[in-house]
């Protein structure tokens, strides 16, 4: 379910774009971009962030991009992605640390990854929330090792806005 959701996501916003149906920035809060689009299922609302520094460049590496999504008509909240930007490996599981925390593992599917489970998610957001930086690992379909980190200034704030817009109590 959390990857049709990932999926529908990254489907909408691309779709978005593609048509020219609306899609509003609600704001830029430092290294952080809250939005908002409405598809087929209604009101989506996330916030973005691209790597504010890369370890390995990738060769052909198309935008990276780590996002977390909420769509409150299916009432699903804080749910955190990964578009690498490259195709992951068959089989295997990319991994996020945020600042000293422990890394946890990523389930992954061509370009996309996300945590396992909406537990997860909270915890993960709760330690973005507090933490500086989160560093996402992964290895691309050719071998290639990879490291993006995200600065995780500006989250609480995006959250707050895609928060509002999507009315959540």
């Amino acid at each position: 379910m959390r990857f049709v959701l990932l999926m529908a996501v990254l489907l909408a916003a691309t779709a978005a774009g593609a048509q020219g149906a609306p899609l509003t920035i609600l704001g830029t809060f430092s290294h952080w971009t809250a939005y908002t689009l409405t598809d087929a299922a209604g009101k989506v609302c996330y916030v973005a962030s691209e790597p504010s520094a890369t370890e390995t460049k990738a060769k052909g590496r198309d935008d990276v991009f780590l996002m977390i999504t909420h769509r409150p008509q299916k009432n699903e909240f804080d749910v955190l992605s990964m578009k690498a930007g490259y195709t992951y490996q068959k089989g295997s599981r990319p991994t996020i640390k945020i600042d000293a925390n422990r890394v946890l593992s990523l389930k992954s599917y061509e370009d996309s990854a996300w945590s396992p489970n909406a537990e997860t998610d909270g915890k993960l957001i709760a330690q973005m929330k507090k933490g500086g930086k989160a560093v996402v690992s992964g290895t691309s379909v050719r071998g290639t090792k990879t490291a993006d980190t995200f600065s995780l200034r500006g989250l609480t704030k995006a959250l707050e806005a895609a928060d509002k817009a999507c009315e959540r109590k």
